[in-house]
């Protein structure tokens, strides 16, 4: 969290930043969890991006994520 909230301020002007709680470790845990069915959310903490040229959606684990510089995410 703290990497990501540093660099907020590097993103366009129309960029909207949602934090989202996705509950404790048991809740998180559950196959049934709403993130993991509806967003196919497979870690946490996670950061989406929504394209709006493409209406994708992109997913990245951040622990499996080594950041580095690269803002274009």
């Amino acid at each position: 969290e703290p990497v990501v909230r540093k660099e907020l301020h590097n993103m366009p002007d129309e960029s909207v930043f949602i934090y989202c709680l996705v509950g404790d470790r048991a809740y998180w845990k559950d196959p049934n969890n709403e993130f993991r069915k509806n967003l196919k959310l497979t870690g946490v903490p996670t950061l989406l991006k929504y394209g709006t040229v493409s209406h994708s959606l992109y997913a990245v684990d951040l622990h499996a994520f080594k950041w580095e510089t690269d803002r274009s995410l």
